[in-house]
């Protein structure tokens, strides 16, 4: 008889072990012990289901029982997924399969682990104090450095904060190909599609892409930061936090290990003024069960933007006390709505109109015309130099400041840099908070030899569009070419934390610690740029 079909024997059995108060692995009733230990594994009570586990074995060896054999298997399985050790947890299900055959879920399980073994087989591994980041060899090595740099940061501030500290290393995965990453995370790609899903934190695990599988990469340092926050506040708080409260609090800490809360972009800003004033936010009950489950990556970025000023309010109002004593709450019920009652003394209905009135004071401008960020899945080999992106034909169909952009690509393509540049602006003035016009803007000017025209569009995007590699790298070149190299270095690096896949800033770079006389640096930087041309 299978797991599924033995409902009601695991609910009587767990009745009998709640009632006798069991703290031990109770024998006999192996149904009962796998949905302990899978209960076990929800709560990242590892050492519990190992224990389980091995129990399970050792009943499994002294009996002929093949459903025994099979359970104590899958599960060992489960366990083994679990702890990311992928080829154990392969081995398992392959003897399991030869006890029992596989219903759909437990095949969906088979399939996901068996690509991730695959992905997995060779997989390097550094770790620091309190993180182990795992890697495919090759040009994911350069990230690992600064991975480590940002987690062991955001350990020393977020555990002081959160007063809870992980008992074992935490580990860190970066996959190399989202087709792995759905593997892991058991989201389909509709979901990582529209709602902009780069990374998660599951299983006790950080799980994030590499930049080099989209265009212009992201701020991966900032993502893993964000991640260890949602660690932390399972570790703290169990299961029992809702996702708007989750990614809430994970969003106004991301930036902790740089000394700063709450920071917003200027396009999520730009949003949540349109929700307020048009009366468009998203409910909390619409970002259940996940903020992936968002259909648009804008009603994403919205839900971040209403979750963290929210948490702000709870701060501001009864600092991060009232923001634990809400957690608290909610893990002795699930009613967000009686939990924020029972917190804050107010009914759902005036804290919801509360926060809308602290929220409008925050002075968010809308910004007509301004972009929302969506990652872009690279096509081809990473690497590649992104200084800009040709107009597609569709969106000089679709608006006339591509019209304008389009002309300023052919002429630029025919070497008659300043013309494209004059069409260039003419785009520009149509659409202002463009950051590919902006860039190609710059890159006009650039190419021109007429450096400071260049500067106002390439700052512009950056202020507008922070998370933009590509702006950092054209500022970064005019500025070198104006002899402004400290500032220039500065662009470059950011370049880097958000792309560290793209040649130009280290060829900059390199040139620029040469002309300085600083050799270790510039080897250093060689070393890296080699690694990323593998």
């Amino acid at each position: 008889m299978r797991i599924g079909d033995r409902r009601l024997v695991i609910l009587m059995a767990l009745v009998v072990m709640l009632i006798a108060g069991r703290a031990d692995v109770s024998p006999g009733l192996p149904n009962l012990q796998v949905m302990e230990g899978r209960q076990a594994l929800e709560n990242w009570d590892y050492a519990r289901a190992r224990s389980i586990s091995a129990y399970l074995d050792g009943q499994a060896a002294k009996s002929d029982d093949k459903d025994l054999k099979f359970q104590a298997e899958f599960f060992g399985a489960r366990v083994k997924f679990f702890e990311g050790d992928y080829p154990a947890a392969l081995r398992r299900l392959e003897t399991a399969k030869t006890l029992q055959a596989f219903d759909a879920d437990d095949q969906a399980l088979y399939t996901r682990v068996k690509r991730l073994a695959e992905v997995w087989k060779g997989a390097a591994e550094e770790r620091s104090k309190h993180f182990i980041v795992r890697y495919v060899p090759g040009k994911d090595k350069v990230l690992v450095g600064p991975a480590l740099d940002t987690l062991e940061k955001a350990f020393t501030v977020l555990t002081a904060d959160f007063q809870t500290v992980p008992a074992d290393p935490v580990l860190v995965e970066i996959y190399p190909a989202f087709e792995y990453f759905t593997a892991a995370t058991g989201l389909t790609d509709e979901d990582l599609k529209n709602s902009g899903t780069i990374a998660v934190c599951k299983y006790r695990r950080l799980m994030i892409n590499s930049p080099r599988t989209l265009s212009r990469g992201y701020a991966y340092r900032d993502t893993l930061s964000h991640e260890f926050v949602h660690f932390l506040i399972y570790q703290r708080f169990g299961e029992s936090t809702p996702i708007w409260l989750h990614e809430g609090i994970a969003k106004y800490c991301e930036l902790r290990w740089r000394g700063i809360y709450g920071d917003q972009s200027p396009s999520s800003k730009s949003l949540l003024a349109s929700a307020l004033r048009q009366g468009e936010l998203i409910s909390f009950d619409r970002m259940h069960p996940s903020f992936a489950k968002l259909k648009t990556p804008s009603q994403g970025q919205l839900a971040f933007a209403e979750v963290s000023t929210v948490v702000e309010y709870l701060v501001k109002t009864g600092g991060w006390p009232m923001v634990f004593r809400l957690c608290e709450q909610l893990r002795k019920g699930d009613d967000y709505r009686a939990a924020i009652r029972a917190v804050t003394g107010k009914d759902f209905d005036r804290f919801w109109s509360d926060w809308i009135a602290y929220a409008k004071t925050l002075g968010y401008r809308e910004l007509p015309g301004m972009e929302i960020s969506v990652y872009e899945i690279r096509k081809g080999e990473s690497g590649t130099d992104e200084t800009d992106e040709e107009v597609s034909e569709s969106e000089v169909e679709q608006k006339p400041e591509w019209r304008f952009a389009r002309l300023g690509d052919l002429l630029r393509d025919r070497n008659h840099f300043r013309e494209s540049a004059f069409e260039y602006e003419r785009a520009r003035s149509l659409a202002p908070f463009n950051p590919r016009i902006l860039n190609k803007v710059g890159l006009a000017y650039f190419l021109a030899g007429d450096f400071q025209p260049g500067v106002d569009p390439l700052r512009s995007a950056i202020e507008l569009y922070p998370g933009f590699s590509t702006s950092y790298v054209n500022l970064g070149r005019t500025l070198h070419a104006l002899k402004q190299d400290d500032e220039a270095v500065r662009m470059f690096d950011q370049a880097l934390d958000l792309n560290p896949f793209n040649p130009i800033p280290y060829g900059f770079l390199i040139q620029i610690a040469e002309a300085r006389g600083q050799a270790d640096q510039a080897k250093k930087l060689a070393q890296q740029l080699d690694l990323i041309r593998q």
